[in-house]
């Protein structure tokens, strides 16, 4: 008989992926910061990029219609906050009690938000886990075991990530399309214990579907950090806002997802006993 208190149960970290859904403004970033305390998460993510890094100038000369312009230029350098707004939105999310980390996707980017902030975590992301030169920036100056890093269980080999990058705690599942198709989500391996053995790290999901229940699944696998996108609308502009989860996903997700309150489940556990005495009368 298997005692209630002997099933291994732990609840994820939950991670609210703001990424670039603020589309520039500060006010979006509030409102965003706002949705992800009302759900209980425990921590907002950010993004941050110098983009005559990350991108060729042929492409930022690119056309492109948006908010901001008409070159992929002025998308990129519309969606950026400086450090003097990073501030501003460390005050906030201090002012409301919760967590804050980024993903800076170049060595500038990296070295600033390192120099002014000290989050928990540092992501590397999916894009970024064999980018070379930012893994070796990390890995002089960062000397806290804190790293998180997406990568996808189909098309990355999780040892060379894991000899390449130093200090990581945790390890995201993830797929790089917006939306992920459900049956192609990067959180499969979870329920695959051969595939995890023989590695000492955190594993969890980032996840890109437009379904909350691909991070509800993800909970029953034992993921340790769940990463969603936020939005304060699917409909706005923006790459990512389709492959986001809403207020009323969230409210489904955070209902259904895999939970240690012991004592409701003790209270679940009391009522079916009382169930199972009327459907087990005769033996």
């Amino acid at each position: 008989m298997i005692i209630m208190e002997e099933i291994k149960m732990t609840n994820p970290i939950m991670v609210a992926e703001i990424g670039i859904n603020h589309n520039g403004s500060l006010s979006n970033v509030f409102k965003l910061i706002d949705l992800a305390v009302k759900h209980k998460f425990d921590y907002v993510k950010f993004q941050k990029r110098n983009i005559d890094i990350c991108y060729t100038e042929e492409y930022l000369n690119l056309p492109r219609v948006s908010p901001w312009g008409h070159t992929q230029r002025e998308q990129k350098e519309g969606l950026e906050f400086s450090i003097d707004q990073y501030k501003i939105i460390n005050a906030y999310c201090e002012a409301k009690g919760i967590k804050w980390f980024y993903s800076a996707w170049d060595i500038d980017s990296a070295d600033k938000m390192l120099n002014n902030f000290n989050c928990d975590f540092i992501k590397i992301a999916r894009a970024c886990n064999n980018n070379k030169e930012l893994i070796g920036f990390y890995n002089a100056n960062n000397e806290r075991k804190n790293i998180i890093v997406s990568f996808n269980p189909y098309t990355d080999i999780m040892s060379n990530i894991i000899n390449d990058i130093k200090n990581i705690k945790f390890m995201l599942g993830c797929v790089s399309l917006y939306p992920a198709p459900s049956d192609y989500t990067g959180f499969e391996y979870l329920f695959n214990s051969n595939y995890r053995l023989g590695f000492n790290i955190n594993f969890g999901y980032s996840n890109h579907s437009d379904n909350w229940i691909h991070p509800v699944i993800a909970s029953f696998g034992e993921a340790k950090m769940i990463e969603v996108h936020i939005t304060l609308d699917k409909t706005l502009y923006g790459s990512d806002q389709s492959a986001s989860l809403d207020d009323t996903d969230l409210t489904y997700m955070m209902q259904y997802k895999y939970s240690t309150d012991l004592n409701k489940i003790k209270l679940y556990k009391e009522q079916e006993e009382e169930v199972l005495k009327k459907l087990r009368q005769t033996w």
